[in-house]
């Protein structure tokens, strides 16, 4: 699997999502942010496809990465302006290919390929998000754990491969990716009121 498989480009499905509060009619001003309850439960559906082209002595070669699948969340506690969540990955689907290979892993199905058990032993598994109220991922933790599980479901890497293997698998499913994934799909808002008319740009770190 290449390092250009990404957590990125995700879609919310079933979420209680951001909300307008302490509506002030006078002033038309109101406060944006997520309001959480503890208990709430909600999936964040992902999708990603990256295709690169590269043409070598007239001959033009194409290398397609994809990713899909399901993280759910689960709000357990909310201490002031953040909610502490259980999140796990429901299913995870990856795609690379090549002119010379074909990586394919789909959770749901009963594949015994190495790359299909290693990422397998992932689902279910749960890891720990501080969510604040303005929408920024504040910590992912409990991710390394999980990353042991998964190698010790793939006996047949040699161990000197297996250094490498959790190296990818920190850099493509780590904390630092998860929140720069879900940093495309998670609106931010602003810490004081806004009103009417008000214009907001928003930028992506990392994002030309």
């Amino acid at each position: 699997i290449r390092h250009c498989i990404l957590l990125t480009a995700l879609a919310f499905a079933g979420c209680s999502v951001a909300r307008a509060q302490e509506m002030n009619e006078t002033a038309r001003s109101f406060d944006l942010g997520y309001h959480f309850t503890k208990g709430d439960q909600f999936e964040i559906k992902q999708h990603s496809q990256q295709d690169s082209y590269i043409t070598v002595d007239g001959v033009e070669s194409r290398t397609t990465n994809g990713q899909d699948g399901v993280l759910q969340l689960t709000v357990d506690t909310v201490t002031g302006n953040q909610a502490t969540l259980s999140a796990s990955f429901r299913e995870i689907m990856l795609q690379s290919s090549n002119r010379d290979q074909h990586i394919s892993v789909n959770t749901t199905t009963d594949d015994q390929s190495t790359y299909n058990r290693l990422f397998k032993a992932m689902t279910g598994k749960t890891f720990t998000m501080v969510l604040q109220q303005n929408g920024t991922v504040k910590s992912v933790s409990g991710l390394n754990a999980i990353f042991d599980q998964m190698i010790a479901a793939v006996p047949e890497v040699k161990a000197d491969e297996r250094a490498t293997l959790k190296h990818f698998l920190e850099s493509q499913f780590g904390p630092e990716a998860i929140k720069f994934g879900l940093s495309f799909v998670l609106p931010s808002y602003p810490a004081r009121s806004v009103q009417v008319g008000h214009v907001k740009i928003r930028k992506l770190a990392g994002v030309d």
